[in-house]
């Protein structure tokens, strides 16, 4: 069902954001500054979600929304728990556009390609919160091998053309410099990586022997020469041509 009013209460709430960005950059707001851009985006992100829920041929108002409510969530536990929003605030501000993504795909099936940065997204959530914890490995493998997780999704998703087989080729490039990335500090990836690399060769060399034993061999030429005088039917080059002269000497 659709909402006329939903525009209007957008437009609205833009103007409030930039009365309060320009309130802030004049020093106005002083002290309360934090809760008040807090409790602003948290109600400008629920407008973008009405806006969709009022009317859900406008998805594109998911992703301002979910944006405007994860950003909303890092000013709060930034400012009420510093030491949390320090570790999660980010990840969850990126996280919540990866979702908006994902929300637009699952509303929406046919946009297939809401599912690249929705998956790209979250691999970079991920890593800013595993880089958090100050891991004694490379971190930087985890959104290559999350980016290939992605278009491995979408090689698997149906859409009217049939599986787009295409998303293999950026899926098995990003995994494999993903394994490379983190096996180079990782002391038990660097023997787990050359056999992963040993295991796809096999693999192919394995469909290519298997290719060629179903391909069957031609059968033998036959040069027997055809029979003539079993048929009644004689061939074109049998068949005796007369002698137009003849038929006049028996009349003579």
């Amino acid at each position: 069902m659709k909402d006329n009013r939903s525009p209007l209460l957008v437009g609205i709430l833009l103007i409030a954001l930039g009365a309060l960005f320009l309130l802030g950059n004049l020093g106005v707001l002083g002290s309360v500054g934090t809760a008040v851009w807090f409790l602003l985006f948290a109600v400008v992100g629920v407008a973008f979600l009405y806006v969709y829920i009022s009317d859900r041929e406008r998805w594109w108002a998911v992703i301002p929304g979910f944006t405007l409510l994860g950003l909303s969530a890092l000013i709060g536990l930034t400012s009420m728990l510093p030491r949390v929003g320090n570790l999660v605030g980010a990840p969850i501000f990126l996280a919540s556009i990866g979702l908006a993504f994902w929300a637009v795909y699952f509303t929406r099936r046919q946009f297939w390609w809401a599912i690249i940065p929705g998956g790209v997204m979250l691999s970079v959530a991920t890593l800013v919160f595993i880089e958090g914890l100050n891991p004694s490995f490379d971190a930087g493998g985890i959104i290559l091998l999350g980016i290939g997780a992605t278009f491995a999704l979408v090689a698997l998703v149906e859409t009217d053309h049939g599986r787009m087989r295409w998303a293999w080729i950026p899926a098995g490039v990003m995994a494999l410099l993903g394994l490379l990335v983190m096996g180079q500090s990782m002391a038990l990836m660097r023997y787990l990586w050359p056999l992963v690399i040993i295991g796809g060769g096999l693999f192919f060399v394995a469909r290519g022997w298997a290719g060629t034993r179903k391909t069957a061999p031609p059968g033998p030429i036959s040069t027997a020469e055809p029979d003539l005088d079993s048929g009644d039917e004689e061939g074109p080059s049998t068949k005796k041509l007369g002698n137009p002269w003849d038929s006049e000497s028996d009349e003579d």
